[in-house]
């Protein structure tokens, strides 16, 4: 109650808490058709309240000890202050159950993963929109990393943990305290290549992504590894400084790789000398 009480006076009538009748009423019993996703932190159901909009509810795994019910009481006070349009928004949770439930905005276009890999694939999507998820992620991860108070490490970054609105703007979800930048490097290569992070079907010298890339950078091989599909766009200065920024981001030494805030910054920069691209991606900061 007494974290309840901190977040209303933080958030005001912003912060809602649901009714264990209520989510089980929007999602259908949490009926598996409504599946979002699952994970380790837990299960993600879509849901509709009865005014009509739509939400997503986690289920959290079960939380066995004070520590894991601390934090996640201290991540539940986070979330819901932070106030950013590339971060999926918190907007109540159901403490009445003894696994507590955590209510998000629901997020219309699926994955990222899911985008670049899916049935559909990626594969006649244009350069321009990659470059628009991508830096709308790098620019969430900045926010977290230098702007929130306290800073917050993502700790998950991966295709499959961000999730692309109606206009396919990124937004990133799950918050927990490892390494950020090696992953969104990772997902910068995803979005290059259009090829999966591991791949487990494969000869073991081309089970890793960031290995190959980072091989053909190193053999000035980098067209060889590039999805087909962008390899004819006009602008390959601004691709070659992509893929520059995404073997900075793989530096296997922690200390070499750049902040968030600085890769989000080379973004903006990278724009300005690139017309092609000038259009879609201005205004995100």
């Amino acid at each position: 109650m007494l974290l309840l009480h901190e977040i209303s006076l933080k958030q005001g009538t912003a912060f809602t808490i649901f009714t264990e009748a209520e989510l089980i009423d929007a999602t259908d019993k949490f009926d598996n058709r409504n599946i979002l996703g699952r994970g380790g932190h837990g299960t993600v159901y879509k849901g509709m309240l009865k005014e009509g909009s739509l939400i997503a509810v986690k289920r959290c795994v079960s939380m066995t000890s004070e520590q894991q019910k601390k934090e996640f009481g201290k991540e539940m006070s986070i979330l819901s202050q932070i106030n950013h349009k590339n971060v999926v928004k918190l907007l109540g949770c159901c403490l009445e159950v003894e696994v507590p439930m955590l209510v998000y905005e629901f997020i219309p276009n699926g994955t990222l993963f899911q985008f670049i890999h899916g049935s559909n694939g990626c594969h006649n999507i244009p350069f321009s929109t990659r470059l628009h998820i991508a830096l709308e992620s790098a620019v969430a991860l900045a926010y977290l990393h230098s702007w929130a108070s306290p800073p917050i490490l993502h700790g998950d970054v991966k295709s499959s943990n961000i999730l692309l609105d109606e206009n396919y703007a990124a937004k990133t979800c799950q918050l927990t305290d490892k390494s950020d930048v090696y992953s969104f490097g990772v997902v910068l290569l995803e979005l290059l290549t259009g090829k999966k992070a591991l791949n487990l079907e494969g000869p073991e010298n081309e089970m890793s992504l960031s290995l190959r890339f980072l091989c053909a950078m190193k053999e000035g091989r980098l067209m060889d590894i590039i999805d087909d599909c962008i390899k004819n766009e006009n602008d390959m200065g601004l691709l070659e400084e992509v893929a520059e920024l995404a073997s900075r981001c793989l530096e296997m030494v922690g200390e070499r790789r750049p902040a968030m805030r600085d890769v989000a910054r080379s973004w903006d920069r990278a724009q300005e000398g690139h017309a092609s691209t000038h259009g879609c991606l201005r205004n995100i900061f």
